[in-house]
C-alpha cells in the first residue's frame, strides 16, 4: 500500500514538471538586430566568394579607427568632463586638449587634431574591436582581400603599422600583410581622400563591402562603387539596424559565433582549424 501511494505521487510530480515546462515562456532568440546583422554580414562572405570563383579578385575596404579599433577609452580622455571624466578638465577649460592647448599658447583645431591622433597612432589607448578579426578572417577564407583605407597622415605608418600588429590585424591568413592606404600629408577631407582611393580600387577589382564608422565617408565610398555594401560599425547597437535603407549598421559583438559557423560549411582546408583556433 504504501508503494502504491508513493508510485502514485511520483507520477503526479512527473506529470506537473510536464506541464510546467510545457506552459514555460518559451526562451527568448537573439534580437532581430542581431539576427539582421549576422545575416548581412553573412551574405558579405558570400558575396565575396561568389567573385572569387568568377575571378573578380573581390576586396573588401576596411577603416582603422573605431571601425576595427576601439577607442573608446581616447574618447573620454580627449573630452574630459569634470569629475565624470578618465581625465578632469581643468577649470574654464571644455576639455583636458584644451587645457594642454592653452598651456603651450597652441589652439588651432589642427594641433589639438594632430595630438588627437598622435595619442592613439600607436593604439596606446586602444583595443581590437572583438569579433572582427575572426570575420576578416573568414573574408579572407572566402577568397577576399581586406585592404585597410585610413585617414591617418601617411607619416604615421610605421606608428600605425604597431597599432595593427599589436592588435593581431596587420596580418591576415598565411600570415601576408594586409595592405594600408594612408592619406597623403596635407591632403584635406578624408571623405574626399577615400572616395578617390576607391574608385581607383573599384576600376581594377570588384569592391564588394565597404566598412567605415562614419555615414559621411562611407556614402562618398558609395558614390565611387556603388554596388558596394556600405557597413557602418558602431558600439551602440540601439541605432538600429540600417540607416536610410541602403547601410547595414552592425556591432561586431553579434559576429563571435558567425565566423565559425561560415568556415565550418564552406571550408575543408587546413585554414578551418587555422580559423578555428582560439585566440
Amino acid at each position: 500500500m504504501i508503494l502504491r501511494r508513493r508510485l502514485a505521487a511520483l507520477v503526479m510530480m512527473a506529470l506537473l514538471c510536464a506541464a510546467a515546462a510545457a506552459t514555460a515562456a518559451p526562451k527568448k532568440d537573439p534580437t532581430p538586430t542581431a539576427h539582421a546583422q549576422r545575416a548581412g554580414l553573412t551574405h558579405i562572405v558570400e558575396q565575396v566568394q561568389h567573385a572569387a570563383q568568377r575571378g573578380e579578385r573581390p576586396v573588401v575596404i576596411v577603416d582603422i579607427d573605431d571601425t576595427v579599433l576601439d577607442r573608446s577609452v581616447l574618447h573620454r580622455l580627449a573630452t574630459g568632463n569634470g569629475k565624470d571624466g578618465l581625465l578632469a578638465s581643468r577649470r574654464g577649460h571644455s576639455s583636458a586638449f584644451d587645457a594642454m592647448l592653452s598651456r603651450f599658447e597652441a589652439g588651432e583645431k589642427k594641433l589639438e587634431r594632430d595630438l588627437y591622433y598622435l595619442l592613439g597612432a600607436r593604439g596606446m589607448f586602444s583595443s581590437r574591436v572583438r569579433g572582427v578579426h575572426g570575420y576578416l578572417r573568414a573574408i579572407e577564407a572566402a577568397g577576399g582581400q581586406v585592404i585597410f583605407v585610413t585617414a591617418r597622415q601617411a607619416s604615421w605608418r610605421a606608428d600605425t603599422h604597431v597599432a595593427l600588429d599589436k592588435a593581431g590585424l596587420l596580418r591576415g591568413l598565411g600570415r601576408r600583410q594586409r595592405p594600408l592606404v594612408m592619406r597623403p600629408d596635407g591632403f584635406n577631407g578624408s571623405s574626399r581622400f577615400k572616395e578617390q582611393v576607391v574608385r581607383r580600387i573599384g576600376g581594377k577589382r570588384r569592391v564588394v563591402a565597404l566598412f567605415d564608422d562614419k555615414p559621411k565617408n562611407l556614402r562618398s565610398m558609395k558614390r565611387a562603387v556603388p554596388e558596394a555594401i556600405a557597413v557602418q560599425v558602431t558600439f551602440k547597437p540601439d541605432r538600429g539596424t540600417h540607416v536610410g535603407g541602403d547601410m547595414l549598421v552592425v556591432d561586431f559583438k553579434h559576429t563571435r559565433p558567425l565566423f565559425r559557423k561560415l568556415m565550418i560549411r564552406r571550408s575543408k582546408t587546413p585554414v578551418r582549424r587555422q580559423l578555428l583556433r582560439r585566440r
